[in-house]
């Protein structure tokens, strides 16, 4: 979790930023509103504390102004404060906070106030999912997240945790179709487990159409959990940048390729055939793509598909630039796209997108 700290006692900082880190948190820090307020745009940080008394504008104007932008509506807020006054504190959650604790604070309440807002970021809307369901969703965002600092610590990531995530995604597919997936995801904003966990169930579904073996389907299904990986390495600033990317930002992302590629090829056990996605899910066959220019038979079925439904779920995810499209509008693109892409693949591809098995006839939703 990206978690930022307001407040303009530098030692308080220093305190909160070690403890969180200990637990494996990302810390951002801020010494007054302004520069909350400014990072909080620059990063979008999961989980606000907030001081109130600050130089400047004070906590109580940060949070009004915070709760202003559409995206942070919903951000938990936490202030944090020496004011004790009942009717104090009321009125500061009628501001919009959303909780309230007491200077000087106990560490360890602290603590177990910021881990049950984590908590409830995403699984609060996963009450009503079906133990399978939940268990893949869980296990596949905890992969992307450990992932993710695995590689930010300059290690693989795990074929054995993989493999289980793999697994446990593609039981609960079979069971239940996917739209579990989309309908738990749907309201998540842009972020690599969103993007990872719908591209992989995409991909497994798009395997069986092609009519690959058991096994293919499986690493393809792996594939698509591990394939953007290096997009870890990739600053927020320019992940998140709400404006066009200038040509140095733009070399900058791309390098998540050759990054995915470093640390996958590290891991042994790791199929040939998630390197071949991760390296080539950017190319294609018209030699218009990236890192290499690779063109014709050089861009490989399994990259082919990984091109496809890489772009098929990055049009369909809210960016901080542009609204999602809807999956007629991404087909639309992607077919429009001339020679970019493989037209009997893209055909294969287009149904089911995501369907609920537990129908008695098919839905397909497109």
């Amino acid at each position: 979790m990206r978690i930022l700290i307001v407040d303009d006692d530098p030692d308080i900082r220093t305190l909160l930023g070690f403890h969180l880190k200990k637990l494996g948190h990302s810390v951002l820090a801020a010494a007054d509103g302004y520069s909350a307020l400014n990072k909080i745009l620059q990063f979008i940080p999961d989980i606000v504390l907030l001081d109130i008394e600050m130089p400047g504008i004070n906590g109580i104007e940060t949070l009004k102004r915070i709760r202003t932008f559409d995206a942070l509506k919903n951000t938990p807020v936490i202030m944090i404060s020496a004011h004790c006054e009942q009717k104090y504190i009321i009125d500061t959650i009628k501001e919009g906070a959303s909780d309230y604790i007491l200077k000087p604070f106990n560490m360890g309440l602290l603590l177990g106030k910021i881990n049950t807002w984590i908590n409830s970021l995403l699984k609060e809307s996963w009450k009503g999912f079906e133990p399978q369901q939940t268990q893949a969703l869980n296990i596949g965002k905890s992969l992307v997240e450990l992932s993710s600092k695995l590689i930010e610590n300059g290690k693989p990531p795990s074929y054995s945790d993989t493999h289980i995530a793999t697994k446990v995604l593609i039981d609960a597919v079979d069971r239940y179709g996917n739209l579990f997936i989309y309908s738990a995801l749907d309201d998540g904003e842009d972020s690599l487990f969103v993007h990872t966990l719908k591209s992989a169930s995409l991909l497994y579904l798009f395997a069986i159409k092609i009519g690959f073996n058991e096994q293919e389907c499986f690493d393809m299904t792996m594939g698509g959990l591990l394939y953007d990986i290096g997009k870890a390495l990739v600053p927020f600033a320019l992940t998140f940048k709400p404006g066009k990317l200038e040509d140095g930002e733009l070399v900058e992302i791309r390098k998540h390729v050759s990054y995915g590629v470093e640390f996958l090829q590290r891991e042994p056990n790791m199929p040939s055939v998630v390197l071949d996605m991760c390296r080539g899910h950017h190319e294609r066959p018209d030699g218009s793509g990236y890192p290499n220019g690779l063109r014709d038979a050089d861009v490989t079925t399994p990259m082919r598909m990984a091109a496809i439904t890489d772009t098929y779920s990055a049009l369909t995810i809210k960016k901080v630039y542009r609204a999602a499209y809807t999956s007629n509008e991404a087909f639309n693109i992607i077919l429009d796209s001339e020679k970019a892409f493989d037209k009997d693949l893209v055909r294969n591809f287009i149904t089911p997108v995501a369907f609920d098995k537990t129908k008695n006839s098919p839905h397909f939703y497109i």
